[in-house]
């Protein structure tokens, strides 16, 4: 009777500690329509922001306007920001460091 108590005890830990992980780690997704870079450039943008305990990752990917064309992305292992004004300026930043 004790070991099913054991096994039921670590099988339930297992779990507390997978879904604590899971809770951490933040996988946040935003899009930004109709972004002016500059006086001349309309772009859409998708940007994802991973922050865990481990490591933290950001993407952005360009697409001319209406998503008519792809344009590249810019990827960097940071976080971009906690809010999307900060996530749409670091992206509008570095448009200019994409890779196609």
């Amino acid at each position: 009777m004790l070991r099913k108590w054991s096994a039921i005890a670590i099988v339930l830990l297992l779990a507390i500690f997978v879904v604590a992980g899971a809770v951490h780690a933040a996988n946040t997704k935003y899009e930004f329509d109709d972004v002016t870079i500059d006086e001349e450039t309309t772009v859409e943008i998708e940007a994802a922001v991973k922050d865990n305990k481990k490591s933290d990752y950001s993407v952005c990917s360009y697409y001319s306007d209406d998503y008519a064309e792809y344009l590249g992305q810019y990827a960097e292992e940071t976080l971009a920001g906690d809010t999307a004004e900060r996530v749409l300026d670091f992206c509008v930043e570095n448009f200019g460091n994409r890779t196609e």
